[in-house]
């Protein structure tokens, strides 16, 4: 019989005397807290099998992990600083068109050139590409909406997010925050 099954069997008994426990009397304490080690017992042994084969895995993970982290933050530093500057140039098109753009609206509004003048000056501008392929690859310029927060005295406090372990160390310093208090409450804690 494998470990495994020899804790699932010694569980069973002990899972199902947990589910019909009811405390009455200071016995009634008494076997449940055996009750309560002898099941914190099965824990440690299924914690320990679990662990004899999940250490080992974490190590050589972790390992890999470490192994590969140069060359990983080495590639997505060059990746961002190629896309950034894909993206100014291309900002860079756009607005230099976008005013080309408005200074033949004005010059054809003030009369000082024809609209077919006009309409054959902006077929001259560069066109922005929406895509650029190459043999190697392909970029495509899509329009991402993004949300951006400049205000957060404005924000509904709906959206306000407390850093619940951040108060809960201050508070537990001794640091009076208006809201919060430090409560306390017994719990039991099992010693086998």
């Amino acid at each position: 019989m494998t470990k495994e099954l020899v804790i699932k069997k010694e569980l069973t008994t002990y899972e199902k005397s947990a589910q019909e426990l009811i405390i009455k009397t200071e016995k009634d304490m008494e076997g449940a807290v055996s009750l309560l080690s002898n099941i914190n017992k099965v824990l440690d042994k299924a914690t320990e099998e679990k662990e004899r084969v999940t250490k080992p895995l974490n190590e050589a993970l972790k390992a890999e992990r470490s192994r590969w982290k140069p060359i990983e933050t080495a590639c997505e530093s060059a990746i961002s600083a190629i896309k950034a500057k894909l993206t100014a140039y291309q900002r860079g098109v756009e607005a230099l068109r976008s005013k080309k753009e408005a200074e033949l609206e004005k010059s054809m509004t003030e009369g000082k050139i024809t609209p077919a003048t006009a309409s054959r000056r902006l077929e001259a501008l560069p066109e922005i590409r929406q895509t650029v392929t190459t043999g190697a690859g392909a970029i495509q310029w899509r329009t991402v909406r993004k949300v951006e927060v400049f205000d957060i005295s404005l924000l509904p406090s709906e959206y306000l997010i407390p850093d619940d372990t951040k108060i809960r160390k201050e508070a537990l310093a001794g640091t009076a925050i208006p809201g919060v208090r430090v409560v306390e409450e017994k719990v039991p804690a099992n010693f086998r």
